[in-house]
């Protein structure tokens, strides 16, 4: 029983992550309707997972344009 818990959980998280990244509006409305599945949990915590690792990249982003404008302005010196 665990193991296909698991399972469910897991192809959710994969479905949630991959439909985040391409369809964002499609998995925000079937986020929107309540349900108590595991499924849905693991799309749910996919759909987070991308949200997190994009704002983890646009940070890393913008920590480098502020590297590299710091070493320009030392350059100028």
């Amino acid at each position: 029983m665990s193991d296909q818990i698991d399972k469910g959980y897991l192809k959710g998280f994969n479905h949630g992550y991959l439909l985040t990244e391409h369809t964002p509006v499609l998995v925000n409305q079937l986020l929107e309707t309540p349900s108590n599945n595991i499924y849905v949990d693991g799309l749910r915590d996919g759909h987070k997972s991308f949200e997190l690792s994009q704002s983890k990249s646009r940070l890393k982003e913008i920590e480098k344009i502020r590297t590299q404008k710091g070493k320009n302005l030392d350059q100028e010196k």
